[in-house]
């Protein structure tokens, strides 16, 4: 995503000349709008549409998916393991350490046994600063013990442990955001096809 931000920020930064200086903007248009400047300019919009759309129907998603889970029905599980999975990421030069619960579990639905890993819809974005942490929390999931799992009727593999999610809203938003550049850059483009350029 920064890599696009970067792309996009000619695009962008002509926009913003619109609202503040026509007459510098007209300048801009007149010495810099080429074919393959636009055609860049109509590259980014699509770019930022495309994967603002996905990650807001990602969020979207999400958050039906949790809303759906309320009315599932349950079934007494059986956990199989229970670890914690050290991770890393990288921000602003520094390296983050976080750690994340893996519990993995069967279930038994319409007569069939299935596995699962999902603790919580989008759960993989829930982090946990300290392994203690992580750990008091899979405690409750300790193997060989029995939890209630929710599974989907119409898909009996998708299920569980915990109601709720995790990310959907973040995603919503930032998609939005992404999808308002995209438009923004694709008016920009528009609107300088739309100019005298002499």
């Amino acid at each position: 995503m920064e890599r696009i931000a970067r792309i996009a920020m000619p695009a962008i930064g002509g926009f913003l000349v619109i609202g503040n200086a026509p007459a510098r903007a007209q300048d801009y248009v007149d010495a810099a709008a080429k074919p393959y400047e636009v055609l860049g300019g109509i590259g980014v919009a699509i770019v930022f549409l495309a994967a603002g759309w996905l990650v807001f129907l990602r969020g979207w998603k999400a958050r039906r998916l949790a809303a759906a889970s309320k009315g599932w029905p349950s079934t007494i599980g059986a956990v199989e393991s229970a670890t914690i999975e050290k991770r890393t990421t990288n921000v602003e030069d520094r390296t983050l350490i976080y750690y994340m619960p893996q519990i993995k579990y069967s279930y038994a639905a319409d007569g069939k046994t299935y596995r699962g890993q999902t603790i919580k819809i989008g759960f993989e974005k829930e982090r946990h600063p300290s392994q203690k942490e992580a750990s008091d929390y899979i405690a409750r999931y300790a193997p060989g013990s029995g939890p209630t799992v929710r599974f989907d009727p119409n898909d009996p593999q998708t299920a569980v442990l915990e109601l709720g999610q995790v990310g959907g809203g973040p995603k919503i938003f930032s998609g939005a955001i992404f999808i308002l550049v995209g438009i923004a850059s694709l008016v920009f483009v528009i609107w300088t096809i739309s100019l005298p350029t002499d």
